[in-house]
């Protein structure tokens, strides 16, 4: 897998963590979670947008 493949699954994983915190009846745990996904996911993008260069 190249890294432009992997950076473009981890920001569409990304936007979907976001969508998902967007809906309501989350619970604090639920919302954690998906938190903790989108800072990970983030963090995974910008390495691979930095690796690249």
């Amino acid at each position: 897998m190249e890294m432009e493949e992997l950076k473009r699954i981890a920001d569409k994983l990304n936007d979907v963590c976001g969508e998902l915190l967007s809906l309501e009846n989350l619970s604090e745990g639920q919302e954690g979670v998906l938190q903790g996904y989108v800072d990970v996911l983030t963090a995974i993008s910008e390495g691979l947008t930095k690796f690249r260069k």
